[in-house]
């Protein structure tokens, strides 16, 4: 029932932050150095009545983060193609990385998600991963963010208070990609020792 509810309000958000997308006004193209955002809209249905899917999906592989942003969407929810949460993944950290407050929202979600059944040994990874989202995507101002991560610090345990501290890292150790090349950047949580592991 948990895992109902928890996908239900996973897909409310993306449709909801289909039609609330903040993002820089610029990106970089691997391939053409410096563009202006080609991708203004501020919905998936705007972007796909505008560009097109193929157009959408041009102007992602180019480093829109918008572009990257409704592809994921689009996958996430099946809006206008199959669901496929592989896919959904791939597109929606690339406009993390690359800083779109909303992207590093829903990727906390999903890796928040990825927690109820995980390996015991990847939780503190998990949870780390999440936290470094959501703080992100809160210093952006996100008050979903916001709140998520506050519901994260409420009920401290050894092993959350260990994972919050590896966000913090990341979170602070984190720049925004805007060359292909580190678009599909991990946080590597493993490799943070703490005091206490050194």
């Amino acid at each position: 029932m948990k895992k109902r509810i928890a996908l239900s309000s996973l897909i409310l958000v993306c449709i909801i932050t289909t039609t609330l997308v903040g993002c820089n006004g610029e990106t970089e193209s691997a391939t053409k150095g410096k563009v202006q955002q080609k991708v203004l809209e501020q919905s998936l249905a705007d972007a796909i009545k505008v560009h097109g899917w193929e157009g959408l999906n041009t102007l992602a592989n180019q480093g829109d983060s918008r572009a990257q942003f409704f592809i994921g969407v689009a996958y996430l929810t099946g809006d206008g193609i199959p669901k496929n949460h592989i896919e959904a993944r791939k597109w929606i950290r690339k406009a993390a990385n690359q800083g779109v407050a909303n992207a590093q929202f829903l990727m906390g979600m999903l890796t928040q998600a990825d927690i109820k059944t995980a390996r015991l040994s990847e939780v503190i990874s998990l949870f780390a991963n999440a936290y470094m989202w959501f703080n992100l995507a809160a210093a952006q101002g996100h008050e979903e963010a916001k709140e998520n991560l506050a519901n994260l610090e409420s009920k401290p345990t050894a092993e959350t208070v260990q994972a919050i501290k590896k966000g913090q890292i990341l979170a602070s150790n984190w720049r925004p990609c805007l060359t292909a090349s580190c678009w599909d950047y991990e946080p590597p949580v493993d490799r943070i020792k703490l005091n206490a592991e050194r």
